[in-house]
């Protein structure tokens, strides 16, 4: 029993070790933690971003924003 807890000890060692290693290499690869952290918030935000400024017939940012509102046959008196 001793034996498989050891082993399980090493894996989870072994992997915090990866993960440290790329971690490491990210962040040089980037310039510093700062610019690290600023590119994983960009890749996070940039879908969100991007499916707001692509929405068709909408004003600026997505919001309705100078749009007239569609006139409607259903009842009541047209003008």
């Amino acid at each position: 029993m001793l034996t498989i807890a050891e082993a399980e000890r090493n894996v989870i060692s072994a992997r915090n070790t990866m993960e440290r290693d790329v971690l490491k290499l990210n962040i040089e690869a980037f310039g510093g933690a700062e610019a690290y952290v600023a590119g994983l918030l960009y890749e996070r935000i940039a879908p969100q971003i991007q499916s707001v400024l692509s929405q068709a017939g909408s004003g600026p940012f997505g919001l309705p924003v100078g749009l007239q509102p569609k006139a409607t046959t259903k009842g009541g008196t047209q003008p």
